[in-house]
């Protein structure tokens, strides 16, 4: 919880006591050696190589003028230009109606909102060349400069009762170096969008979509455009660090935050989103701090609960996601409450060092959560950052645990972050930063957007025709349920069907409800709409038997701090829709924080889900009962049979991941209502047999093709899915692995599109402990469908040789691409095929080697 109580270090000198002295200029031979030149991140593709706009112009005009009245007047400037600009643009045609690309029926009013501000992604500094300058700068600070960037402050406190703390700071602050050019680091809470946290604010962000309904998209393109816009919402409230964004793998189906994680249920469907998220988001100049590492995957105990996980469990499954952002190159991650394996997360050496930092080559720096840190010696088990302010990172205690030197390299990573990212390059407010809190960041196109991507995280479950509605034999529609025309909370920790609750809450105060949604939309196709909004069967009973269909708005509330205490809807709904469905067509619509029972399923005509969508819900229900856009969202988690077919939050102060890795889709005794993947279309699809690609039609170690038809009665496209199944797997590991998705171009009817799967290395590995990595073994299919259970068509992956020991466990595979793949068995006698060696050994050339067990 970001509400920390007055700093108990209060009135203690800043600094360090007399007598100490720090040696920066000595990080040389204690060390602490600089990146090689040659080490670069690979950027993702989103990330444009064009330069961003040129800003040396207003560096220079900030270095001449000092004064922070002539800063005010440059900024007062600015505003008065862009309010002129913004007027301009609302009063001309242009600017009203309906959107570019808005769904039928559907418009904005730019009235009272602010102008879109796009510029090209900045591009970075590599590694190497930041970490060269940040070690170069840490040889000037002095010993208050490298304290304050190892420890957060948080807002002075006012003497007035009714608003105690001070406008204009963040949920987390660094104090500013100035002399180096290293800004102050604002940092503001964020699943949803910016969090609105000063007075008055409320109104000036967008809420959009939370990150498990991004997920629910599985659209790479979508995420990262959506992500652009939050970074620029950021930058416009002075802010230069996200809190987020979360990318926990979901394992309890309870989990109170688990609408904030971006992942679902699947590390590989988290990594190849977080992919796109982080590089569009550092693109707008703010930073990434991914959360929460790790093995935070309940809200019961958090602060103090022992996850005991394996090494397997941890890499296979829950680590995925965050070595994608670290290569994604994020420039911090937040280490969590709980402890794992006994140690807390933040001052975990195993963790922070050895897996993070050096496994997966993290180059940034680490800050602990809010009020997570447990001992002054975190800083030389891998903590860089104290948040919210220095408790236990003191220049006392550290002089007390002679840690000078972890000290300095924890400032030199937060340096080397802000230098990567060009932080030192923008012209930014020092806090408090009243002005830019009080902008209104809200645009036009970034609502259209939110509408856009809530209809994209849609999900049609179900559907016996009854959608999408036709209105010539649809002329009258009830919609029923408390969520109907439910406000959003002016309670962030509370949450509401649009957002869920705690410190990354975005109030919305226009929220566009679902009753408002689909009776605007109605409207327009000739449709009568009634409404019940209480939860007396009876009434609502009453109000069914007056129309042709029935619309029932079921959903779910959650918040951080605690998990839910089971999986049903809330309020009663459910006694609602087993009345209604059984007398006339009835529809559920589902606003969801995770995971929801339907035990009414087989009652009802048809079932949609939408996971927290934001202010932008309504609109994204009217589009798709009416067909103005085509379902295209899937299921990143399995919605259960029942409870049992779920982990259930641990009451214990520690517990073991005894599941492993069969949680989800991959568990073989969960019965899922609705699989991991599941999605339906308003048309079908046939999946033509595939096709292994070689030589110049593949540049990845293993490729595949399939046709994909359209062969229903209307234009629309597929998300195709292709899961892996070990057959020679360890009975630690699962049977199916999702490892790749494609979606096809829109189809017409009849329409054909051809879809790839590039297999690289890795995705045909699994994780191997006692070789300590990621081995590829023998005998893999690649299964292509729908879902995790719609299968349409399997194809094997040939290997170079067959190898085995006599027991029949493999003993070794080669292939051209990866020379010693494996090494297992029993010591028995080595039985290669003669016919396989004939035909294979050929391929290989004079410098690959064989080591024989």
């Amino acid at each position: 919880l970001k509400r920390s109580p007055a700093d108990p270090q209060a009135g203690l000198r800043m600094g360090v006591p007399g007598g100490w002295r720090w040696r920066p200029e000595t990080l040389m031979r204690q060390g602490v050696q600089p990146m090689p030149e040659d080490v670069r991140m690979e950027e993702a593709s989103l990330m444009r190589e064009s330069k961003p706009p040129h800003v040396s112009s207003l560096v220079s005009w900030s270095t001449i003028c000092h004064s922070r009245t002539c800063l005010v007047v440059f900024l007062a400037s600015i505003l008065a230009l862009a309010s002129m600009c913004s007027l301009w643009l609302s009063s001309s045609p242009a600017s009203k109606g309906r959107s570019t690309g808005s769904m039928s029926g559907f418009s904005i009013d730019a009235q009272g909102l602010a102008t879109d501000e796009v510029t090209a992604p900045r591009t970075m500094l590599s590694w190497g060349e930041a970490n060269a300058r940040a070690i170069k700068a840490a040889g000037m600070l002095t010993e208050k400069e490298t304290l304050s960037l190892v420890r957060g402050f948080s807002a002075p406190y006012n003497k007035s009762e009714t608003e105690k703390r001070q406008r204009g700071y963040y949920i987390g602050n660094t104090a500013a170096i100035n002399h180096l050019g290293i800004p102050a680091l604002k940092m503001q809470d964020s699943h949803n969008g910016f969090r609105t946290s000063d007075p008055g604010e409320v109104g000036t962000t967008t809420q959009w979509p939370c990150p498990l309904a991004l997920a629910s998209s599985w659209d790479e393109a979508l995420v990262a455009e959506v992500a652009a816009a939050i970074g620029r919402e950021f930058r416009g409230k002075g802010a230069n660090v996200m809190l987020g964004p979360a990318v926990n793998v979901h394992r309890v189906a309870r989990g109170g935050r688990n609408f904030e994680y971006l992942s679902g249920e699947d590390p590989f469907l988290g990594a190849r989103l977080v992919r796109a998220f982080i590089p569009a988001v550092q693109g707008e100049g703010v930073m990434t701090v991914v959360k929460h590492f790790a093995f935070n995957e309940q809200e019961t105990n958090r602060k103090f609960i022992d996850a005991n996980i394996n090494e397997a469990t941890a890499w296979e499954l829950y680590y995925p996601p965050f070595q994608a952002a670290i290569e994604a190159g994020a420039g911090a991650v937040m280490c969590s409450f709980n402890q794992v394996n006994g140690t807390y997360a933040c001052s975990n050496h195993d963790l922070l060092n050895r897996d993070l930092k050096k496994k997966m080559g993290f180059n940034g720096f680490v800050m602990s959560d809010w009020l997570a840190t447990h001992k002054t010696d975190a800083i030389t088990e891998g903590l860089d950052m104290e948040m919210p302010q220095g408790h236990w990172f003191t220049g006392e205690r550290f002089l007390q645990g002679n840690s000078e030197i972890a000290v300095v390299n924890a400032a030199v990573r937060v340096i080397t972050s802000v230098y990567r990212l060009r932080l030192d390059e923008d012209v930014s407010c020092e806090p408090p930063c009243i002005e830019e809190r009080r902008r209104n960041v809200r645009t036009a196109s970034h609502l259209d957007l939110a509408r856009k991507a809530a209809a994209a995280g849609t999900i049609l479950l179900r559907n016996n025709g009854v959608l999408p509605l036709d209105s010539n034999s649809v002329r009258s529609l009830a919609v029923i349920g408390w969520a109907a025309n439910a406000s959003d909370s002016s309670d962030a920790w509370h949450g509401s069907p649009y957002a869920g609750g705690g410190s990354g809450h975005v109030v919305a105060p226009s929220v566009v409800t679902p009753l408002a949604g689909i009776r605007e939309r109605a409207s327009t196709a000739g449709v009568k709409v009634l409404h019940y909004l209480g939860d007396n069967t009876y009434e609502a009973e009453q109000i069914a038997a007056q129309v042709d269909v029935v619309v029932v708005v079921a959903a779910t509330l959650t918040a951080e701090g605690w998990d839910r205490r089971n999986l049903s809807v809330d309020h009663r709904t459910n006694t609602l829709i087993w009345k209604v469905c059984s007398q006339k067509p009835t529809i559920a619509l589902l606003e969801s924080s995770g995971a929801v029972l339907t035990p009414w399923r087989n009652c009802v005509s048809a079932i949609a889900n939408l996971f927290h969508g934001g202010e932008q819900t309504g609109n994204a229900w009217a589009s798709l009962l009416f067909g103005d856009t085509e379902p295209k969202g899937r299921l990143p988690i399995i919605f259960p049979d029942s409870e049992t077919d779920t982990v259930i939050p641990s009451m214990d102060a520690g517990f073991h991941y005894s599941e492993g890795m069969f949680t989800s889709y991959r568990s073989p005794t969960f019965k899922a209502a609705y699989p991991f993947g599941h999605g339906l279309s308003y048309t079908s699809f046939q999946f033509g047999r595939p096709r292994l690609l070689v030589g110049p039609h593949c540049s990845a170690a293993v490729c595949v093709r399939t046709m994909i038809t359209n062969v229903g009665s209307r234009p629309g496209s597929e998300l195709v899915q292709a899961y892996l199944r070990f057959k020679r797997k360890r009975p630690s590991h699962a049977k199916l692995f999702l490892r790749g998705f494609c979606r096809t171009q829109v189809l017409q009817l009849g329409g054909r599109d051809a879809v790839t799967f590039a297999f690289t290395e890795r995705d045909l590995s699994l994780y191997w402990v006692d070789v300590g990595g990621w081995v590829r073994p023998m005998g893999i299919e690649v299964h292509i469908g729908a879902s995790s259970t719609d299968i349409r068509q399997r194809i094997a992956i040939l290997e170079p040789f067959v190898a085995s020991d006599g027991g029949g466990c493999p003993s070794l595979l080669y292939s051209k691409d990866a020379r010693l793949e494996h090494q297992h068995g029993t010591g028995g006698d080595l039985n290669v095929s003669p016919r396989a060696l004939q035909r294979h050994l050929p391929e290989l050339t004079a410098d690959e080697t064989f080591a024989w067990r």
